[in-house]
């Protein structure tokens, strides 16, 4: 068992039973959910944990492209004419402990990097969670968005309200149908963090990108990244995750991959999986080279999902979109494990842990999700 996990439990006492002291706590971040109601969350706040001591951190740009406007350079004048603009790339934040396990750990997120960062009510986010357990810790925001908000490509940003929207696709809750203002309520169980400034907070993490997507740049990016840091576990969530898988078909500098809730997976193109029909729509794999496709069962890989999953197709849209997603990579760990691949399901509440978002990564829990993904590293032997 790893530290991670002996501490979830200590916290809540053999078989999962919380203490005195755990107990306070919990009712004071669960309050009001049990009917679906949010309440004042805790104060911003320290971990109480042991002081992170690092031996370095930074960041850099990697990847991109330079443009270069036609035309003649004029220094004393100058128009875009001959001068070139650089952009494209991935940012990347980084901490190395002291004592650093030698394969570091890369969180490739679906937003920003920020939830990486911290939770919505202040608690250690992945970042700190795992560099207590001497993980090099690498953190990319992805070509143009957040501090890789450098685009060559013109977009126009259209501002578009969809809070609620999210809310239920993003399984915190249900929304009422009627005029603004929108009742939402938690799940009843909710690993959420409760209360209207966490998810005010948490609303403010759908950055909008400042140019268009491109899947192509967005796995050079990656690929630049690893080739840069070397052997890394990566860590992806939802929109990351096809390119995770599509890097580590072609480099073996990615160790693992730790897939939190995937919504894309790659197939092979002679073998394609067998489409996925809901009611809002039809999912599929995406067809890459047979040859490539055989190299994720040289690895092994975590599949991670949370509760709230239906397991038919849904009359909301984006649970719906749940069912498809989590369907489909059902699929994909099939035809992995039938090449004599290592991929292994973490369902949580087949765990007996209930009421996990699609951000369980941030969720009340984020310490007992961490300690499982912890535990499954060190039986791979990567986190010595």
């Amino acid at each position: 068992m790893s530290k991670l996990s002996r501490l979830w439990s200590s916290l809540h006492g053999r078989r999962n039973k919380p203490s005195a002291k755990a107990s306070v706590l919990l009712g004071l971040l669960v309050a009001g959910c049990g009917s679906g109601a949010f309440a004042d969350p805790l104060p911003w706040r320290d971990s109480g944990g042991e002081p992170i001591v690092l031996k370095r951190m930074g960041s850099f740009m990697v990847g991109g492209a330079v443009v270069t406007t036609p035309g003649d350079f004029t220094p004393m004048s100058p128009t875009p004419a001959g001068q070139t603009l650089s952009g494209d790339h991935a940012y990347v934040q980084f901490e190395i402990p002291r004592g650093a396990n030698r394969n570091s750990m890369l969180m490739w997120g679906s937003l920003v990097k920020t939830p990486w960062e911290t939770t919505p009510d202040g608690r250690d986010g992945f970042e700190q969670i795992f560099l207590r357990q001497n993980w090099s810790v690498f953190l990319a925001d992805r070509p143009r968005m957040g501090e890789a908000a450098r685009t060559t490509v013109g977009a126009t940003i259209t501002p578009t309200a969809g809070e609620q929207g999210f809310f239920i696709q993003f399984r915190l809750g249900l929304c009422a149908a009627g005029s603004p203002p929108v009742q939402c309520n938690l799940y009843r169980g909710s690993k959420f963090p409760p209360g209207p400034t966490a998810l005010d907070q948490f609303n403010r993490w759908l950055t909008q990108s400042v140019g268009p997507g491109d899947p192509a740049l967005t796995l050079n990016d990656l690929l630049a990244i690893v080739d840069k840091i070397g052997p890394t576990v990566l860590v992806t969530h939802s929109a990351s995750s096809l390119s995770g898988y599509q890097a580590a078909m072609q480099n073996p500098n990615i160790k693992a991959i730790i897939g939190l809730e995937s919504t894309g997976v790659p197939c092979p193109s002679d073998h394609p999986f067998p489409p996925v029909v809901g009611n809002f729509g039809t999912t599929t794999c995406t067809p890459v080279d047979p040859a490539l496709f055989r190299n994720l069962a040289k690895i092994p890989i975590l599949m991670e999902f949370g509760d709230n999953i239906p397991s038919g197709p849904s009359n909301y849209f984006g649970l719906d979109f749940w069912y498809r997603m989590h369907a489909i990579d059902l699929e994909f760990k099939k035809a992995v494990n039938a090449m004599g691949g290592h991929v292994t399901l973490l369902e949580l509440t087949q765990r007996g842990i209930k009421g996990n978002t699609h951000f369980a990564f941030t969720d009340v829990n984020n310490v007992q999700v961490a300690g499982l993904i912890q535990d499954y590293l060190d039986a791979q032997g990567l986190a010595r």
